[in-house]
């Protein structure tokens, strides 16, 4: 992954920061679509590691942070699509949460009705919307961050400007 970062980043002469796709932890351990969480995951947290070392810039990236449960099962804090800035050398030094979470994605909404369709609805745990205006410092820049389909919420975007971002970076994996 570092080299091909490297390289697009010698491409484009891009030498301050550096984005990565939303799942960075599924494309740095495994060619399986999952999300694995950075912060609780040590093999994963030490590849990004390794790469935003060998990269020498911060990088953003996209990761699902693990909800929590209590010791009954009862949710306690739904997972989260985060981005989170890497510093190399440092480790994750600030997080963004996606605002608005996409229906049927990452939440499911009238939940009571998608259960009279399907029991399987259940297993379906929602996601937490996030706050802020994701706006990160990432070395020498303060990134407005607005993750994929949040695109589209004129809010998400204004709220990153104001908030003084200097460059809009929208991770996804689409």
């Amino acid at each position: 992954i570092a080299r091909n970062v490297l390289a697009t980043r010698a491409a484009l002469g891009i030498d301050d920061v550096t984005s990565v796709p939303v799942n960075f932890g599924s494309l740095s351990t495994s060619d399986v679509e999952s999300d694995i969480d950075p912060i609780r995951n040590a093999d994963a947290g030490a590849e990004i590691r390794a790469v935003t070392d060998e990269i020498g810039v911060p990088v953003v990236v996209g990761a699902v942070l693990s909800g929590t449960r209590a010791p009954d099962g009862t949710l306690v804090r739904g997972p989260r699509n985060t981005a989170i800035v890497w510093v190399p050398g440092v480790g994750p030094t600030g997080t963004y949460t996606k605002r608005h979470i996409l229906p049927f994605g990452e939440y499911i909404p009238l939940r009571p009705v998608a259960r009279a369709v399907s029991p399987l609805v259940d297993r379906v745990t929602d996601f937490e919307p996030g706050t802020g205006s994701g706006v990160l410092p990432a070395g020498p820049v303060r990134l407005g961050v607005v993750t994929c389909y949040e695109v589209v919420f004129d809010d998400a975007v204004r709220d990153a400007v104001r908030g003084g971002a200097d460059l809009l970076t929208v991770p996804t994996n689409n």
